[in-house]
């Protein structure tokens, strides 16, 4: 069943994307995914491992991607993906031949990203930024480049940005810097200029991506398929959804719940004519998109964006590589042992950490950790690996549990002592405007029934003799009792004796 338009609902702005300005979007980034589309988990994501094959003319050959990100930072994701928009917006402006450094201020960047401006945004847009700088990339054959003509095929990290100071950071000349500066890596800026790109309409990728990030994706997916020429898509559920990526689901019914709210966007705006499905019983389904009057095809010639269009890229697989529980462990481990974050576990350590993690659980055994480390440098200060920790565990966890059961007892006493803090002042408070309210009666009394009122209070209080602050507060409390009627005063449940006669009937 296709997903058309609604022509009764207002869609995106009219004019047609000949008619817009457009940025340059580097073609291999449009075809393969590097950023994430979530912001959950990004602190178990490490990275992708995209393999496939692709065919140009006669020759086909496999790839592989794999990218990982920087221990310092997240895996970038939503923000730091609009973020490289933004970055390629700039350079656009800036017209060829594309150069180094690209600069902007932190106003700008939030005018062009459509968010307030704010200290907090800012520190956002700054991990941002440097979690697409800590990103590596390697290349198997995977991406190509315009100017030398052939694939990346080494084992050298990649990246997409070289350097990156920020405002009042010092440059790599040893100055100031008066804004922020940021220099693209030299593949990509080469083929930013060698034209192997196409054209992407910022405005509309915003305007996708607030709705729906897979919907923004597979615009730019779309955009570098139809920028070729051919009028329609042909593509299956489970290939598509590797090259978002999502997750790929098992049945139809729930593959279109997950796709749907994104195509209809894509139709809404004219990205795609039409999307209709197709079941499958192998692939789920298979989608056809028919290219919409927002997608401009590439002229023979002009730049290298129509060879990108013409080769065909299948992807196998697309993995997430994540953490485990047991990698978690064994590198906080090292990381409070030598310092270092780059340290790989080995079969070992993981064996011993999925058993100690077993045993005490996740979150007890990292707490553990501080405890362990203080045993190895007082009993076995050469340890080399983890599995040195093995023996010093259970002493570690009877530490820790004594000094939780310290600190919980510390806590009781610490709530108690507020409460009885908080107690005495309220008593205090409701005293002060008892006396407040009561004394101006009492002055006015004749001697004697004071007198009579002092005698009586101290005939059951003697002691009071003693204490003549206390002895005049229980007269004063004497005369509320004989002065209020208790029909009128009755306390309420919780109440002192104190606030039952706050309102004199005299």
């Amino acid at each position: 069943m296709p997903s058309t338009r609604d022509e009764s609902k207002p869609t995106f702005a009219a004019t047609s994307l000949a008619e817009r300005p457009t940025i340059v979007a580097e073609a291999n980034l449009l075809r393969l995914p590097l950023f994430a589309l979530r912001t959950r988990g990004l602190k178990q994501l490490d990275g992708f491992e995209c393999r496939g094959t692709t065919t140009r003319g006669e020759n086909t050959w496999e790839f592989l991607l794999r990218t990982a990100r920087s221990t310092a930072t997240l895996y970038p994701g939503l923000l730091s993906r609009s973020v490289h928009l933004a970055f390629l917006g700039i350079i656009t402006e800036k017209g060829l031949p594309f150069a180094n450094p690209v600069t902007w201020t932190w106003r700008n960047l939030c005018v062009r990203l459509g968010v307030q401006p704010s200290g907090q945004m800012v520190q956002h847009l700054k991990e941002a930024v440097e979690a697409t700088a800590g990103l590596t990339i390697y290349s198997q054959d995977a991406l190509y480049s315009k100017p030398a003509g052939q694939r990346f095929n080494t084992r050298k990290a990649m990246h997409l940005y070289e350097t990156v100071v920020f405002v009042n950071e010092t440059l790599p000349d040893g100055r100031t810097a008066d804004t922020n500066y940021l220099w693209l890596s030299g593949w990509y800026l080469d083929n930013l200029n060698a034209l192997f790109t196409a054209p992407l309409d910022h405005e509309l990728w915003r305007y996708l991506d607030k709705r729906s990030p897979i919907a923004s994706r597979l615009y730019e997916f779309l955009l570098i398929n139809f920028h070729g020429g051919m009028p329609q898509l042909q593509i299956n559920y489970p290939r598509l959804a590797q090259f978002l990526p999502v997750r790929q689901e098992r049945y139809l019914s729930d593959a279109r719940k997950q796709l749907e709210p994104a195509f209809k966007l894509l139709t809404e705006t004219r990205v795609a004519e039409s999307v209709t499905w197709h079941k499958r019983r192998e692939d789920v389904a298979q989608l056809r998109f028919a290219r919409g009057t927002r997608l401009l095809q590439g002229k023979r010639g002009e730049s290298g964006s129509l060879q990108s269009s013409s080769a065909t890229t299948a992807l196998v697989s697309v993995r997430e590589v994540r953490r485990t529980p047991e990698q978690d462990l064994v590198r906080e481990f090292y990381r409070l042992w030598t310092g270092r974050t780059d340290q790989h576990p080995n079969s070992a350590d993981l064996t011993l950490a999925k058993r100690i993690i077993a045993d005490y659980g996740r979150s007890q055994a990292i707490a553990l950790l501080p405890s362990v480390i203080e045993q190895l440098k007082r009993y076995w200060p050469g340890a080399k690996t983890f599995v040195a920790v093995e023996q010093y565990m259970a002493a570690a966890a009877e530490t820790y549990q004594s000094r939780q059961r310290r600190d919980k007892q510390r806590q009781q006493q610490q709530e108690t002592e507020r409460r009885a803090i908080e107690h005495a002042e309220s008593q205090s408070a409701e005293r002060h405007e008892f006396e407040a309210i009561w004394e101006p009666f009492w002055g006015e009394l004749p001697a004697g029934e004071q007198a009579a009122i002092r005698d009586r209070v101290l005939s059951v209080h003697p002691f009071m003799r003693h204490t003549p602050h206390e002895l005049q507060f229980r007269c004063l409390q004497e005369l509320a009792q004989r002065e209020t009627k208790p029909s009128d005063v009755a306390p309420e449940t919780g109440e002192s004796d104190l606030r039952t006669v706050r309102n004199p009937r005299l």
